[in-house]
């Protein structure tokens, strides 16, 4: 909206519109959460299986779940979302959060295990998720496609 747009228009009406917008964005990720539980992890999972991975690690701009602390600190580390696979179950149960400690060069956890169906997805991390399991799922399908063609060779 340019400058000349939110001149022409009043205070209540710019409110109202952005009333709908919220009402708008509070809906169509609600239905993206729902999505994400119902068909992302589930897909994932099956991801995982085929490839006989119990955790992956997402590189996350956003948190995707509340009881997360913010993937930015003052120490400028690093933090990663994992999810990790249970092959009883056949599904993702639980996610945690890893930090790489630069000055210590490893990786640490830096939140408790927590079970999936307990967490609380947020709506602002929830877009950045579905992109990066994408991401993750291209990235181990090229991985194991070329180690597939590697031992074919043998």
């Amino acid at each position: 909206m340019t400058t000349n747009n939110v001149n022409q228009k009043s205070f209540e009406e710019l409110v109202a519109e952005a009333a709908k917008i919220a009402d708008a964005r509070t809906k169509v990720f609600n239905e993206l959460i729902q999505k994400i539980k119902s068909d992302y992890l589930p897909a994932m999972a099956k991801v995982m299986k085929g490839y006989e991975i119990s955790s992956i690690f997402l590189d996350l701009p956003t948190r995707p779940i509340k009881d997360l602390k913010s993937r930015y600190d003052y120490n400028e580390n690093r933090e990663m979302f994992g999810l990790e696979f249970s092959r009883e179950d056949n599904k993702i149960t639980s996610y945690i959060s890893v930090e790489y400690n630069y000055s210590a060069d490893c990786w640490k956890e830096t939140s408790q295990r927590h079970l999936i169906e307990e967490g609380i997805f947020l709506k602002t991390g929830s877009l950045d998720l579905v992109y990066s399991l994408k991401n993750k799922i291209a990235a181990l399908n090229d991985k194991y496609s070329s180690l597939n063609q590697k031992a074919s060779i043998l």
